[in-house]
């Protein structure tokens, strides 16, 4: 697991007032800091039934609305910045019709093009969430050169996507011209392959004008909270409660640089 310094109140244990009864068949709640592992003081009741609804809530995190899981432990998302680079990364990028969502891969072994240069490769791969193998046959992810896409006019690139309800299945990038292939646009680029959007900080990765060379450990923490502790269709600030019921819908969705 990634292991990266994270903001907020990291407390000794959960919050649990001295006087409560189990009711039967609850399980005792445990909240953790879900980069760390770390025991974390959020505010909810100490017991809840699996299956239940539940919300907590813990200064510099990201207010958890899920159900009672039977072991108990609910990881929550540490805000290394705020609620709205979160938001604007993790879900505003990919979203549209006004509905916002957590879009991943929902395996994290990927095929990959060959030729894609190691820097990318190794910036995506040394997050630790997902696997990048070369295939020339179907990759996961097609990476390609071509100047006369016509997607491509006044861009250096695009990445477009292929999702089943939540989950990303496909993802073809396309680049103007070797030389950009070569620069870190290709790692801008594998980052939206993975569902990050973009982001206002120059210093980021995924901010589509900087072109930083690396992720910086905000954006790690995100792709691990993402792939570690997060379903697709996760919705802002940190919701599962509406992912009860199957979701099958084919989405073509795409993002330009």
């Amino acid at each position: 697991m990634l292991l990266a310094g994270c903001g907020g109140d990291h407390g000794t244990g959960p919050a649990s007032p001295s006087t409560s009864t189990p009711p039967p068949g609850s399980v005792a709640l445990v909240t953790l800091d879900g980069i760390t592992g770390r025991p974390v003081a959020a505010a909810g009741l100490p017991y809840g039934l699996p299956g239940a609804s539940l919300e907590l809530a813990a200064p510099g995190y990201l207010v958890r609305r899920t159900f009672v899981p039977t072991d108990g432990r609910i990881f929550l998302w540490p805000l290394t910045v705020d609620e709205a680079y979160v938001r604007r990364i993790v879900y505003e990028t990919w979203s549209f019709s006004g509905v916002q969502r957590l879009y991943r891969w929902a395996r994290t072994a990927l095929t990959i093009t060959p030729g894609v240069p190691d820097a990318s490769i190794a910036a995506i791969v040394s997050t630790g969430t997902v696997d990048l193998t070369a295939s020339s046959s179907a990759a996961d992810i097609e990476v390609r050169v071509d100047p006369n896409d016509p997607d491509l006019v006044g861009h250096l690139g695009f990445t477009r996507c292929t999702t089943t309800g939540y989950a990303i299945d496909h993802c073809t990038v396309v680049l103007r011209d070797s030389g950009v292939l070569q620069s870190t646009v290709a790692t801008h680029e594998l980052g939206h392959c993975l569902g990050l959007g973009h982001s206002a900080r120059p210093q980021d990765l995924m901010n589509p004008s900087a072109r930083a060379a690396e992720l910086t450990s905000d954006e790690r923490v995100l792709l691990t909270m993402m792939y570690g502790r997060r379903r697709h269709g996760n919705t802002p600030p940190d919701d599962d409660q509406s992912l009860g019921h199957a979701v099958t819908t084919r989405r073509t969705l795409m993002v330009r640089d």
